[in-house]
């Protein structure tokens, strides 16, 4: 079955963007975006995260899949 997650790149009201490539990497829950970084090849556990509120983001855009 093929994956219906595209990946995509949001701009914030700060100009600041943040790309975002993997599904299980963003978890929304209110009215913020919570955003996890991996950076270990394999692992499940998040070595950063960051909460961005669904008012900073100003622009939503796709990516070409990798």
């Amino acid at each position: 079955m093929a994956n219906p997650f595209v990946p995509l790149r949001l701009t914030l009201t700060t100009g600041e963007s943040v790309d975002i490539f993997d599904p299980g990497s963003v978890f929304i829950r209110f009215k913020s975006v919570y955003i996890f970084t991996i950076n270990r090849s394999g692992s499940h556990i998040a070595d950063d995260s960051r909460m961005i509120s669904l008012n900073h983001i100003a622009q939503i855009e796709h990516l070409q899949p990798n």
